[in-house]
């Protein structure tokens, strides 16, 4: 990556309340410009009129949350993390939803999204493993995966059906350093 290709203007941090609607847009935006890199489509989440992640922005959850990257105020990357809830899973947690707009991709904006994810997530006491799944086929996704630190330790054979092609899911998992 040039320095030139950096944009340094980006301002990371969870979504508050007040970005529930921007987050519909983007999270939107990114099941019609990548319907074959998530489970929900958009023809399933447009007739919604919650998200699954609204419950914890709006409550701005700090187990389980939505981090943004905003190019002044138009939201351009999310990143979720879900907390495992039970007393014996929550050691562990999933990152979800991740995405960048076109415009803005391979910039390192999706990198540093997912690692200062990983670094809030991680800063929860008593989390040790942050999982994630990923279609094989995201070659992209996965590059970035790896180099973030995620190994892979499984997959599901059609995790995905796309009318008469099926997508394999490859399941990753990365540690917190102890």
């Amino acid at each position: 990556m040039n320095k030139e290709d950096q944009l340094p203007e980006i301002i990371y941090r969870k979504l508050e309340r007040s970005d529930i609607e921007k987050y519909h847009e983007i999270r939107l935006k990114c099941l019609q410009e990548h319907p074959n890199s998530f489970g929900s489509t958009y023809e399933e989440e447009i007739k919604k009129e919650k998200f699954k992640f609204d419950e914890f922005i709006a409550r701005e959850d700090a187990e389980s949350f939505m981090l943004g990257a905003f190019k002044k105020e138009e939201c351009i990357g999310i990143c979720g993390f879900i907390r495992e809830e039970g007393k014996r899973t929550q050691h562990r947690g999933h990152l979800v939803q991740i995405y960048v707009k076109k415009q803005y991709q391979a910039k390192g904006i999706g990198s540093e999204l997912i690692s200062r994810t990983i670094m809030e997530a991680f800063n929860e006491e008593g989390l040790e493993q942050i999982l994630l799944g990923v279609i094989t086929e995201n070659e992209q996704a996965n590059r970035v995966y790896e180099r973030l630190g995620f190994k892979e330790y499984g997959r599901i054979k059609e995790f995905l059906k796309l009318e008469d092609k099926y997508l394999d899911k490859r399941m990753m998992i990365r540690y917190k350093e102890r």
